[in-house]
């Protein structure tokens, strides 16, 4: 019987997931017409821009898609520099406690760790790293105002300072 119950459990999971997955898909397609898929931006410290890049069929613009920040101070520390951050060279950091690469960039005497968590090789990370700061160059070059407008930045950490970005 318990065999029976656990059966009918999973075939029930499964059966969610495969109708649910062409809602999703039609709700993502019907958001992706109404966004402007030129210039979006998202600067996020994990994985959840990179998810919602995807599931809107938009370029990934900005080089922290795929990249994991290790604290939130970090993270705000390269949002507030980013300029600055986008003239400055990465370079890896070895740690044998994590399986994929990490690299390091250098802004006066600060250092910050970006993991490379959907990377399998140090220097894939920093082609795509490079390639993606490129993308935005007249912006970080000053070039461009509207880049901001269309730029969302996400902070997924819950213990933030005060002060910093404050949820509207």
């Amino acid at each position: 019987m318990e065999d029976f119950k656990n059966f009918f459990v999973n075939h029930l999971k499964g059966l969610a997931s495969r109708l649910m997955a062409n809602p999703r898909r039609w709700y993502h397609k019907k958001k992706a017409r109404n966004c402007n898929k030129e210039n979006v931006s998202i600067i996020c410290n994990n994985c959840a821009g990179g998810i919602i890049l995807h599931d809107l069929g938009l370029k990934f613009n900005t080089p922290t898609i795929n990249t994991l920040f290790y604290s939130a101070d970090d993270f705000i520390f390269f949002v507030l520099n980013i300029r600055a951050f986008s003239k400055s060279d990465i370079f890896r950091v070895v740690d044998p406690n994590y399986s994929y690469p990490i690299g390091g960039m250098k802004f006066g005497s600060r250092v910050i760790k970006v993991g490379f968590v959907h990377y399998s090789t140090f220097e894939e990370a920093k082609s795509k790293w490079i390639e993606r700061f490129s993308r935005q160059y007249d912006y970080f070059m000053g070039r461009k105002r509207y880049w901001r407008k269309r730029t969302y930045i996400f902070r997924c950490f819950e213990n933030a300072k005060d002060g910093y970005f404050k949820s509207r």
